[in-house]
C-alpha cells in the first residue's frame, strides 16, 4: 500500500511540474491585462518551453523504462498533458486575433513624428488594446471604450503617460478619411486599417 501511495505522489509531482512549466510557457502569449513583449519574452518562451519539453522527455523515458523492465503501464496522462500544452501554444502562436473570446470591431495604427508607432484594436465586448511599439519591445495597455456619435472615448486612466503621449483618451471619427482625429491636437492621428 505504501509503495502505491509513494508512486502516486511521484506521478502527481511529475504532472504538476509539467503543468507549471506548460502554464508558464502559455502565459507569455495570453493577452490578459497590461503586458510588454520583446527579447526577454522570447528568451522566457525558449527557457520555459525547453524545460517543459525536457521534463516531458525525462518522465517519458523513465516511464518507458518501467514499462520495459517492470511491466508497468504506459502513463498516458503525461502524453495528454504534453499534447494539450503543445497544441494550445501552437494555436495561440497562430491566432490572428489574440483575444479569441471577442471579435475585432476596428484596428488602427499611429505613426508620429518622433518615430513612435502604435496600434489600437477595438473589440466587440467594449474593450480596447493600445500597443506602443519601440525598437526592441512593445507594451500593450487594456481598457474600455465608448464609440457614440463618431466620438471615441478610451476609458483608461493615465493612457497618455503610459504610452509616452502616443495615445490620448478622446478622438473624433472621420469616416471619409478613415481616421480618428484626437480632440487634443498634440497627439497623432489614428489611421484605420481594418474594419471587419
Amino acid at each position: 500500500m505504501r509503495i502505491d501511495k509513494v508512486e502516486m505522489n511521484i506521478k502527481n509531482k511529475k504532472y504538476l511540474i509539467l503543468i507549471i512549466f506548460g502554464v508558464l510557457t502559455l502565459n507569455i502569449f495570453l493577452p490578459i491585462g497590461d503586458y510588454c513583449r520583446g527579447i526577454v519574452t522570447g528568451v522566457g518562451f525558449i527557457f520555459f518551453g525547453s524545460i517543459f519539453i525536457l521534463s516531458f522527455l525525462i518522465f517519458l523515458m523513465i516511464n518507458l523504462y518501467q514499462v520495459y523492465k517492470k511491466k508497468k503501464k504506459i502513463d498516458f496522462v503525461l502524453i495528454i498533458i504534453f499534447l494539450f500544452f503543445i497544441s494550445a501554444t501552437t494555436i495561440l502562436l497562430n491566432l490572428e486575433n489574440k483575444k479569441f473570446w471577442s471579435h475585432i470591431v476596428m484596428e488602427g495604427i499611429v505613426l508620429d513624428d518622433n518615430f513612435n508607432s502604435g496600434k489600437i484594436i477595438l473589440y466587440k465586448n467594449g474593450t480596447f488594446a493600445a500597443t506602443h511599439r519601440r525598437i526592441d519591445y512593445s507594451c500593450t495597455y487594456q481598457g474600455n471604450y465608448d464609440l457614440k456619435n463618431d466620438i471615441l472615448v478610451l476609458r483608461r486612466e493615465n493612457l497618455s503617460e503610459l504610452t509616452t503621449y502616443l495615445f490620448t483618451n478622446e478622438y473624433i471619427l472621420s469616416k471619409k478619411d478613415s481616421i480618428f482625429q484626437p480632440i487634443d491636437g498634440n497627439y497623432a492621428l489614428i489611421q484605420i486599417i481594418k474594419v471587419p
